[in-house]
C-alpha cells in the first residue's frame, strides 16, 4: 500500500522554470486541476493563464476545473471568459460562498483519476511537479504553507488567520495536520 507524503508548498503562482520538462524523463500521466474561485476578478485571468502555461509545459492531457461559489464580482464572467479561450477549463457555478461545497462539486466534475487542487492566489508550478512525480508511489501528496521549511509569502494577516485556523482545529478537534 502506498503511504500519503507531505509535500512543502513553495511560492506564490510563478511559472514553469523549464516548459515541457518531464517528470524525470517520464511522461506525466494525465490529471484534472480543480481550482474554486469566489470574488477573485482582480486576479484570476493572470494567475490562470500562468497555470494553464504551466500545465501545458508538462506535455500531457489534462483539464481544468474551475468552480465559481457566489462571487458577487466579475469573477463568473472572468471564467467563463477563459472556458471560450481555453479547451481544457471548463467552470462549474455553485449559487453561494462554501468552499468545501466548491472543492467536492469540482472532484465530482474531474475528467480524470488524478486531481490536483490549487487555489488560484497560491499555488506553484515546482509543487505541481512534485506532487505528480510523487504520485506515482504515494495515495496522496499534500502542500501546506505551514510545514516546517515552507516558504508562506503571503501577506501578514493571512499568515495568522491560517495558523489561528488550524490552532483551534487541533483545540477543538485534536487535528495534528497543517
Amino acid at each position: 500500500m502506498k503511504m500519503p507524503v507531505s509535500v512543502q508548498t513553495p511560492v506564490e503562482g510563478t511559472g514553469p522554470k523549464a516548459a515541457g520538462e518531464p517528470l524525470g524523463g517520464r511522461p506525466v500521466p494525465p490529471f484534472s486541476v480543480v481550482v474554486p474561485v469566489c470574488n477573485e476578478a482582480r486576479i484570476l485571468r493572470r494567475s490562470a493563464t500562468q497555470l494553464l502555461e504551466t500545465l501545458r509545459g508538462l506535455g500531457t492531457e489534462f483539464d481544468v476545473v474551475v468552480c465559481e461559489n457566489g462571487s458577487t464580482d466579475e469573477t463568473l464572467v472572468i471564467a467563463e471568459g477563459l472556458q471560450r479561450a481555453n479547451p481544457e477549463v471548463r467552470v462549474e457555478r455553485l449559487p453561494r460562498p462554501n468552499y468545501g461545497l466548491a472543492l467536492r462539486h469540482a472532484i465530482s466534475a474531474c475528467r480524470h483519476d488524478i486531481v490536483v487542487l490549487v487555489n488560484i492566489d497560491f499555488w506553484s508550478a515546482d509543487f505541481l511537479r512534485e506532487a505528480l512525480e510523487r504520485l506515482e508511489r504515494c495515495d496522496m501528496v499534500i502542500g501546506s504553507k505551514t510545514m516546517r521549511g515552507a516558504q508562506d509569502e503571503r501577506p501578514m494577516a493571512r499568515r495568522v488567520i491560517t495558523r489561528g485556523f488550524n490552532w483551534a482545529l487541533r483545540l477543538a478537534f485534536g487535528f495534528r495536520g497543517t
